[in-house]
C-alpha cells in the first residue's frame, strides 16, 4: 500500500507521550485512509496512478515533477506541520472513542497477520516489508469500499470511495466486520474525514517535495511500486480463508510485539503473573526492614500469607492496566490466569525458603539448640537439673 496512506496511519497509531506503536489502531487508521487514492480527480494527478511513494526515485522523474506541479498540491512544510499539530490530537481522541466500543487489539479486530511499525512480516524469521499490508488488510482496503469506476476489478477510482455498511458486507467477509465496524465508528465522528483528507494531501505533498533530497541522501526504498490498491481484485490472494490464515500464522509465526497470536498473548499472561509474584516478594525485604526500625519483628507465617494475597492482586492489576493502556479489551480469563500463575510462583518461592528474611516467631540462638544431642544438662533458675534422655523425654 502507498506510503501516502501509511505515514498518516502510523502517526495516528503512535502514542504521543510514550511513542508506543499500536498495530491494531494502525490497521483501523489505514483502512480509513484507503478512502483516498492518488488517481482521484480531487488530487489531479492521474499520471501517478500505481506509484506507492516509497521510492523517491519514482517521485523525482521529470514526469512526476511535472504532474505534481500541475496538481496544485504543493504546501509549505511549516503549514503541513502546523496542521498536523493542530489535528493529531483530534484523531487520537477519535480513535480512543472508537476503542470504547471496539477491541482495537489485532486479535479483537480479527487481523491474523504480523503487523509491525516497520511493515508486514510474513513470519518472525523474515524482515518487515514496509510496502505490504498482509493478506487480511490487503483485502480489507480493496473489498470494504464501494465507488470504484469498475466494481468488478476495484483497481481504479476517480470519484469518492465509501466504506460499505454491515448490510453490504459479503457473506464470505464476516471475519472483517470487527475492523469495518471499528473504522466506521472512527470516521463517523465530527471532523475526522476532513482531517484525514487534508493529512493525505499533505502526505502526498511532503513526499514529492522531499523526493530529490531523499534520493540524494539514500533515503526511501528502491524498486518498482507495489500497491495492492492499484492492483485491485487481481492482486488479492483469495485461496486462503481467514480461518486458515490464522491457523497458518499460529504455526509459522513466533512471538512479536505486534502479533495477535495466542502464543504471544500467553507469554504476556505468564509475564504478568511472574511479575506480580516477584514484586510482592520484594515486599518481603522491605516490610521487615521497616518493621525493624520500630523494634518489631514479623513472622514467617505473616510474610507468606501477605505474599499469597498480594501477588495475584498485583498481577491482575498490572495485566488489566497494561491491556487498557495498549488499547486491548480486558480479558477476564487472562486476568484470572495471571493471578493463578502469580499465586503458584508465590508458593514456589515460599517452598524454597524465600521468606527467611528477618526475625520470625522465635529468635535463633544456636547455643540453645542442645536438643539435637542425646544427653545435655539444662539448669533452671530454681537449681533443678533437667536432662533429655535417648527417647527425647525430659527427666529431673
Amino acid at each position: 500500500m502507498c506510503k501516502f496512506h501509511k505515514d498518516v496511519a502510523k502517526d495516528i497509531a503512535t502514542d504521543p507521550v510514550t511513542g508506543d506503536f499500536n498495530a491494531g489502531r494502525f490497521c483501523v487508521a489505514l483502512l480509513a485512509m484507503a478512502h483516498f487514492r492518488i488517481e482521484q480527480k480531487e488530487w489531479a494527478m492521474p499520471e501517478m496512478y500505481e506509484c506507492d511513494g516509497f521510492n523517491p526515485e519514482e517521485l523525482a522523474t521529470p514526469q512526476a515533477v511535472a504532474a505534481f506541479a500541475r496538481s496544485g498540491l504543493a504546501t509549505a512544510e511549516a503549514e503541513i506541520k502546523a496542521y498536523r499539530d493542530d489535528h493529531i490530537g483530534l484523531l487520537h481522541a477519535a480513535m480512543d472513542k472508537a476503542a470504547e466500543g471496539h477491541d482495537l487489539d489485532l486479535a479483537g479486530l480479527g487481523v491474523p497477520d504480523m503487523i509491525t511499525k516497520d511493515g508486514y512480516r510474513h513470519c518472525a524469521s523474515m524482515p518487515a516489508d514496509p510496502r505490504k499490508n498482509g493478506p487480511f488488510m490487503d483485502r480489507a482496503v480493496v473489498d470494504l469500499f464501494a465507488g470504484y469506476d469498475d466494481p468488478r476489478t476495484r483497481e481504479y477510482a476517480t470519484g469518492d470511495l465509501r466504506l460499505i455498511s454491515a448490510d453490504d458486507l459479503p457473506a464470505d467477509m464476516a471475519a472483517y466486520e470487527p475492523i469495518r465496524a471499528a473504522c466506521e465508528r472512527f470516521i463517523s465522528q465530527p471532523g475526522i474525514m476532513d482531517a484525514l483528507r487534508v493529512m493525505f494531501r499533505h502526505s502526498v505533498a511532503r513526499l514529492f517535495q522531499s523526493a530529490e533530497s531523499d534520493l540524494s541522501q539514500g533515503k526511501g526504498l528502491r524498486g518498482e511500486s507495489n500497491c495492492i490498491m492499484c492492483k485491485g481484485k487481481d492482486g488479492l490472494t483469495q485461496d486462503v480463508a481467514p480461518s486458515e490464515t490464522v491457523a497458518a500464522q499460529s504455526l509459522s509465526a513466533s512471538p512479536d510485539a505486534s502479533s495477535p497470536s495466542r502464543f504471544w498473548n500467553g507469554l504476556r499472561t505468564v509475564r504478568d503473573g511472574i511479575g506480580g509474584a516477584l514484586v510482592s516478594h520484594a515486599g518481603c525485604f522491605v516490610i521487615p526492614a521497616v518493621a525493624a526500625t520500630f523494634g518489631a519483628s514479623l513472622s514467617h507465617t505473616f510474610m507468606a500469607a501477605t505474599m499469597y494475597v498480594t501477588s495475584p492482586l498485583i498481577a491482575v492489576g498490572a495485566a488489566a492496566g497494561l491491556d487498557r493502556l495498549q488499547g486491548r479489551r480486558i480479558s477476564q480469563a487472562r486476568l484470572a490466569v495471571a493471578g493463578v500463575i502469580a499465586l503458584g510462583v508465590a508458593f514456589a518461592i515460599n517452598a524454597a525458603g524465600g521468606h527467611d528474611h528477618g526475625d520470625h516467631d522465635e529468635p535463633h540462638h544456636p547455643e540453645h539448640h542442645h536438643h539435637h544431642h542425646e544427653h545435655h544438662h539444662h539448669h533452671s533458675h530454681e537449681g533443678k537439673i533437667w536432662r533429655i534422655d535417648g527417647d527425647n523425654h525430659l527427666q529431673v
